[in-house]
């Protein structure tokens, strides 16, 4: 439920095609919310069918027509209702902390280097992330 509403979220920012979707998932959410071609379009049309959005065929002389996606009243309502209904914490499923479970069984050396391997690709992670937000913050500039 929640990709139809990041996707009308975006749409309400501004109008957009499938292909412009997909842009701003790898762009901004894809850390924590991905989607791919197929399921944009599928739930575009899930959303034309709910009147959420509408489309605007825009012909282009040199390339494909496209299709830009505008928020509706309706979708506008709906993305506000569900900003604003209560989150539940979503439960965690976290494959270390079930191996640590166990982990009484390994050597202290092994325990150490798994720990040491998962903190690497936390490191990974944290300077990727930041990365993004430091490109981010020089296209404002």
């Amino acid at each position: 439920m929640s990709l139809k509403f990041a996707m009308l979220g975006f749409i309400d920012m501004e109008p957009m095609s499938g292909y412009d979707l997909k842009k701003m998932f790898e762009a901004s959410v894809n850390f924590y919310w991905s989607a791919t071609h197929s399921q944009i379009y599928r739930t575009l049309d899930e959303m034309k069918k709910d009147e959420w959005v509408k489309e605007e065929f825009v012909y282009q002389k040199d390339l494909p027509n496209k299709k830009i996606f505008h928020a509706t009243e309706k979708g506008k309502k709906a993305l506000y209702d569900w900003v604003m209904e209560p989150t539940e914490i979503p439960p965690i499923r976290h494959k270390l902390l079930v191996q640590l479970s166990w982990s009484d069984r390994l050597p202290t050396e092994q325990i150490l280097s798994q720990l040491n391997q998962y903190g690497k690709q936390l490191e990974e992670r944290l300077a990727l992330y930041e990365s993004e937000v430091l490109q981010k913050n020089m296209e404002k500039k």
